[in-house]
């Protein structure tokens, strides 16, 4: 029916046509993808055909003066439309059009702003290559299935000589639509056929993030001095940290030998991966005094799952080294950055508290220690 539309040039069934396509596509619907780029393809047809009847009529046609000037008008109106079709359908796979927009307002643009809008496109193309892209894949889905159908009736005829020897091959389907313009970031493969499509950020590096990369990769292998540490805290802070990425193990590395710098690296994760990330480290094998600078200075990003790892692997640590009733250093330390979190990152993170499972273990611990400011601290925390 959209077909029908561009060859009868009726603008305004046209656009509602493509408005409903586009609905269907939005669902996901293989056919509608697939029914859209092939508008988007006789579109194209249409628009050169257009131009080039516009100067067969001007330069060859032995119509009168008048004859000419209706016909050149006629096919500059069809031209008009099909070009307006094609804002609108760039304004669909770009999702721009709102609800209240009225298709007719498309319909009877002058051709003047529907240059203009085609050149706006043209150069914010990246706005629309993806979906272009996936309307693409659906309509040479669609050919292919189509073509391979077709090879059952050429395979018979290869079977009555089973003597000679046949390579049957598939010429691989390619899009027919011009390519939208390149744009700042994109890569163009040598192999096209062979990857999709993949935008990147061509910006040379700037000084800030080699340092950076420097001195994280230091960081992953010893203690870095107070300079440096200082120095990579603050280029962290900059928004050359989202060039840098992250591992568990490079994390885990980062957390034995500078654990401010893991905590500052984790804040400026989701908190949700950070959650992830923070869960890898408390099941790892990370000195205790650099775990809990790390819950401390990455508080904000904890999950409850985190605060219930940590307690738990602390209390079965203090009970295999036998340190539950003695005034050790490591329950002192456990039960200050226990207070802590519960007392003050608490406030601004409600993941933070004790689980009722885990207090009869606690008593006993803090209870029986020698140290009364270990008791203080837990019965701060009971209140």
């Amino acid at each position: 029916m959209c077909k029908e539309f561009v060859a009868s040039t009726e603008g305004t069934a046209l656009l509602a046509a493509l408005y409903i396509v586009d609905y269907m596509r939005k669902q996901d619907n293989v056919a509608a993808k697939s029914t859209f780029y092939d508008v988007l393809i006789e579109l194209e047809h249409a628009i050169r055909r257009d131009m080039f009847i516009v100067e067969q009529i001007k330069y060859t046609t032995k119509e009168s003066k008048e004859g000419k000037k209706s016909m050149e008008a006629t096919r500059a109106e069809a031209f008009r439309i099909h070009c307006a079709a094609k804002v609108f359908a760039f304004q669909l796979l770009g999702d721009v059009v709102a609800d209240d927009e009225k298709v007719v307002s498309y319909a009877s643009k002058k051709q003047e702003s529907i240059d203009e809008a085609l050149n706006a496109w043209e150069k914010a193309s990246i706005k629309i290559k993806e979906p272009m892209a996936d309307i693409e894949h659906c309509w040479v889905a669609k050919q292919e299935k189509q073509q391979c159908g077709s090879l059952y009736e050429t395979a018979a005829v290869f079977d009555e000589q089973p003597n000679k020897t046949f390579a049957l091959l598939l010429p691989s389907i390619t899009a027919k639509l011009p390519m939208l313009p390149m744009q700042e970031g994109e890569l163009q493969y040598v192999l096209p056929g062979k990857s999709g499509m993949l935008l990147l950020d061509s910006a040379p590096p700037s000084e800030g993030w080699m340092i950076s990369k420097r001195l994280l990769v230091q960081a992953r292998k010893s203690k870095l001095s107070k300079d440096d540490e200082q120095a990579l805290l603050g280029l962290l802070n900059e928004s050359l940290v989202s060039r840098l990425g992250v591992s568990p193990q490079q994390l885990s590395e980062l957390a034995t030998h500078n654990p401010e710098v893991c905590a500052s690296v984790l804040l400026k994760l989701p908190s949700g991966s950070a959650g992830a990330f923070i869960q890898f480290l408390l099941k790892g094998n990370i000195p205790e005094e650099n775990m809990q600078t790390i819950l401390l200075r990455a508080s904000s990003v904890l999950q409850q799952v985190n605060v219930r790892t940590f307690i738990s692997t602390m209390i079965h640590k203090l009970r295999e080294r036998g340190e539950l009733s003695t005034g050790a250093e490591s329950v002192k330390n456990f039960a200050l950055s226990l207070h802590q979190l519960v007392m003050k990152a608490a406030k601004e993170n409600r993941e933070i508290f004790i689980a009722d499972a885990f207090r009869p273990d606690l008593e006993q611990l803090f209870q029986s220690s020698s140290n009364p400011e270990v008791k203080n601290r837990w019965e701060d925390m009971k209140r």
